[in-house]
């Protein structure tokens, strides 16, 4: 089976989340953990790892991205968020 995709901060739709992570980053201790309840609660995002966890169930962590930039390849079903640092770069050269 494929690897899942990488989650995605809904950002436009879940504002709360994004300055959570706007102001968790500004304070974030390495050796603390901040966890985000998502998708009413069946998930928690580990901010720092960058991590998706479900709550009441045995799955496999999810990678999640920051990124406001995406690509779809031509065979791909779903849009796929561009790296940090790549995103970052496209923000620079804008």
């Amino acid at each position: 089976m494929p690897p899942a995709p990488p989650y995605i901060f809904k950002t436009l739709f879940c504002p709360p989340l994004q300055e959570c992570l706007d102001e968790t980053l500004l304070v974030l201790d390495v050796v603390n953990q901040v966890l985000v309840p998502t998708d009413g609660g069946r998930y928690d995002v580990d901010l720092h790892a960058r991590k998706r966890l479900s709550v009441y169930w045995a799955e496999p962590e999810s990678q999640v991205r920051r990124s406001s930039w995406f690509y779809k390849g031509q065979d791909d079903r779903w849009y796929i968020p561009y790296d940090e640092q790549t995103a970052y770069q496209l923000e620079v050269s804008l």
